[in-house]
């Protein structure tokens, strides 16, 4: 399991409840963290509503940037666990959000 910071914890019991307040029970196993309707219909709300809460939790903005990019979020304790390429990804989306910015 890998620990997760107390703010992204309190975002996903949020989430719960919201989930259980819409649905009328738990969240299961194949259930969409970003439920929301309008997380629901399209690739593009998806990825809004995935930056929200990326913000609301407090991501640095270029790991943000990098998990949008590459499509996961890179933590020391997950780090064995993704290829090379993904690594070296995620390295380049940390690059070109840097020099997007300067």
């Amino acid at each position: 399991m890998i620990p997760l910071a107390p703010e992204i914890a309190e975002l996903l019991i949020a989430r719960e409840s919201k989930f259980r307040e819409l649905f009328g029970r738990a969240p299961g196993r194949h259930d969409l963290l970003l439920f929301d309707t309008n997380a629901m219909y399209s690739p593009a709300a998806f990825d809004r509503a995935f930056d929200d809460l990326m913000h609301q939790a407090g991501v640095a903005d270029d790991v943000a940037y990098a998990s949008s990019k590459t499509g996961f979020i890179l933590t020391e304790e997950n780090k064995s666990r993704v290829t090379g390429k993904d690594l070296d990804d995620w390295r380049e989306a940390i690059d070109e959000y840097h020099r997007l910015v300067a």
